[in-house]
């Protein structure tokens, strides 16, 4: 069962006009969000989740299922574009720390569940941006597995995990190029053996 996220939260205003200016959301809407005191509501049914915001400017509902991409518009708020790929790794780690927690008979608070989700994010965010500066340096639009390996360069755990799933998918084409080569000659016998 994954682990219940369901809650009523009333959200500080600290630093908030801080990260709108990092948002890059511009005057006039950083002052009227800075001086509204939002009520977020959280109902999750499994793997879908519906976040319920109450304001005094504005009431507004957002509803996604892990796994799935959604494109949100933040229309009437700050006109940005949202994808919702930062609560999917946040979910993620969450049934994670549940179950390294069963195993070790330990609890994982919220706060360190967040805290974990942001600096995976984050570090997601970090890697990303190599991955397409090293393609944009190769003059390539794609990302090859090359370049995951150089990004993973630093964490020894990580590049020997990439390298031997590396070799694992490279085993896979080999095999399914001689099943598809077998297929193709004895095809081919066959048609002979009728002329």
């Amino acid at each position: 069962m994954p682990v219940d996220y369901s809650e009523t939260w009333d959200v500080s205003n600290v630093n908030f006009e801080g990260y709108l200016v990092a948002l890059g959301i511009d005057f006039a809407t950083r002052k009227i969000a800075s001086m509204v005191k939002p009520q977020k509501v959280i109902k999750q049914d499994g793997y879908c989740f519906t976040v319920r915001t109450f304001t005094t400017f504005r009431n507004y509902e957002s509803s996604f299922k892990i796994g799935e991409e959604v494109q949100e518009v933040t229309k009437g708020m700050d006109n940005r574009s949202c994808q919702r790929l930062k609560a999917a790794v946040h979910y993620a780690v969450g049934r994670m720390c549940q179950r390294t927690g069963e195993d070790h008979r330990k609890e994982f608070d919220r706060q360190v569940i967040a805290a974990i989700a942001e600096t995976t994010f984050r570090q997601c965010d970090i890697f990303a941006k190599d991955l397409e500066a090293f393609a944009r340096h190769a003059k390539r639009s794609t990302v090859s597995s090359e370049d995951v390996k150089l990004v993973a360069r630093r964490s020894t755990a990580l590049s020997i995990y990439i390298q031997n799933k590396t070799e694992e998918l490279n085993q896979e084409q080999r095999d399914l190029k001689k099943k598809n080569t077998g297929k193709r000659k004895s095809r081919d016998t066959e048609e002979e053996s009728r002329e």
